[in-house]
């Protein structure tokens, strides 16, 4: 919220920041940093101020991150397929899909992968596959892999949220809503899942 994202925010954000980078920096885990999840997925106006603010503290806490360790590359998680507003702040593009039709999601891949070549950058799909949305691990899978991207689905746990209905693989029980579901996801079968359909 604009408490959160004003400049006056910026010392405790970057102690927090801090703070978890000098936690985790070490560990083999850590791919890269996103630094923010969807900035614009907001439920204030977005007036053109509040807009400015945000993309403004996105770019700082990007240049914050840099740094404080310059190992760990970063991204920042768009809400959709325009990193123009950060291209130049991270090291990896990264694009959000949720669509239904199959030749709409190749276009935004093609899309993402023409600016991060525009910018000598990477990319990777760091959310996609929602099945309570439209968009079913069987249709969109299968797309991934031809196109030769990195992904992550979302999410790979059937969390106790408003989202329980609209994705998620794995209970935390080990069991799955669908074993299609986690077979289209490893491109593979996978024996012994129990599935659990809710």
């Amino acid at each position: 919220g604009p408490d959160r994202t004003s400049p006056a925010f910026y010392p405790a954000g970057e102690k927090y920041v801090k703070d978890v980078i000098d936690l985790f920096r070490d560990d083999p885990r850590v791919l890269m940093w996103d630094v923010m999840n969807e900035p614009m997925s907001t439920y204030h106006t977005p007036t053109d101020e509040w807009v400015r603010q945000i993309w403004d503290f996105v770019r700082h806490f990007c240049d914050y991150v840099h740094s404080i360790d310059g190992f760990h590359p970063i991204t920042v998680g768009i809400g959709g397929i325009d990193n123009s507003e950060i291209v130049d702040h991270v090291d990896v593009l990264s694009m959000h899909s949720y669509n239904k039709d199959p030749q709409a999601f190749r276009d935004e891949i093609a899309k993402v992968r023409a600016d991060a070549q525009k910018a000598g950058k990477p990319f990777l799909i760091s959310e996609c596959c929602a099945p309570g949305w439209g968009q079913p691990y069987e249709m969109a899978m299968p797309i991934v892999r031809e196109e030769k991207v990195g992904f992550y689905v979302w999410e790979v746990m059937i969390a106790k949220s408003q989202f329980t209905p609209i994705a998620g693989l794995f209970y935390p029980d080990g069991t799955v809503r669908r074993i299609a579901h986690v077979e289209a996801v490893a491109g593979r079968p996978v024996p012994g899942l129990v599935e659990k359909p809710d």
